[in-house]
């Protein structure tokens, strides 16, 4: 998902491993609006083909907090509410 997009995003920046990130990308099973369902803002890739480490505190992004309540579940497997 898009989180643990920014998780290794965030890694390969400072380790400083190598110019590329793969990300998987098989429309139409695998999408952006898939795989970012529960950011408030999707990723994207600018024109010149890189997708840019954000610098907002934390990964980066903020979470849809409606979808994150939604998909919440306690210890047990059921529902809470957040």
């Amino acid at each position: 998902n898009g989180i643990g997009l920014l998780a290794n995003l965030h890694v390969c920046a400072g380790v400083g491993g190598g110019p590329f990130l793969e990300f998987p990308y098989d429309p139409p099973g695998w999408t952006p609006a898939r795989r970012d369902f529960m950011l408030a803002s999707p990723l994207t890739v600018g024109a010149d083909g890189l997708l840019r480490v954000p610098d907002a505190p934390g990964l980066g992004v903020r979470l849809d907090e409606d979808v994150v309540a939604f998909y919440s579940v306690g210890a047990d497997g059921r529902p809470v509410s957040v």
